[in-house]
């Protein structure tokens, strides 16, 4: 499995309250509650799997179908703490995508959850981005490379 990282210097600007998300009990977790993760993804059953996988880790989770959601997000008052994205969304060029979400002040870590990174240069529009290729065993690769984004300890 291909994972890529670049250097993470991310400080948390804005606290956003943890909801118990699906009656998930969160007891007893290390992790802070206020860290919220943006997932994009155009496949419903992979931003559902995703979001469950992630949530039972104690993230509050935020989902997007369409590149222009992102971008809505990713510009909020109040953004995700994290970007974990398939740039491949049904209105919105990859690199397009990837460039807008790079120009944000101050900047946002991005994981880019994908197929063969070989074909394109993420890393050429994100300065803080991680790449993990998609495949059957990719969700804990995930996990793992979310928490070390974040600093946080896995429980």
């Amino acid at each position: 499995m291909l994972t890529q990282i670049r250097s993470f210097n991310y400080t948390k600007t804005c606290n956003n309250n943890f909801d118990l998300i699906f009656g998930n009990s969160l007891w007893g977790k290390v992790l802070k509650s206020e860290y919220t993760i943006l997932i994009a993804d155009r496949n419903s059953h992979i931003r559902e799997f995703l979001r469950r996988e992630m949530s039972k880790e104690g993230f509050r989770i935020l989902q997007a179908e369409k590149g222009k959601d992102v971008i809505n997000i990713v510009y909020q008052c109040c953004p995700p703490d994290l970007v974990l994205v398939d740039p491949d969304l049904p209105d919105m060029k990859e690199a397009l995508l990837l460039e807008i979400i790079s120009l944000r002040s101050p900047p946002m870590p991005v994981i880019i959850h994908a197929f063969d990174s070989m074909d394109t240069d993420y890393f050429l529009y994100l300065k803080q981005s991680a790449f993990v290729e998609k495949g059957a065993q990719s969700v804990e690769k995930l996990k793992q490379v979310v928490f070390e984004i974040l600093g946080v300890e896995k429980c």
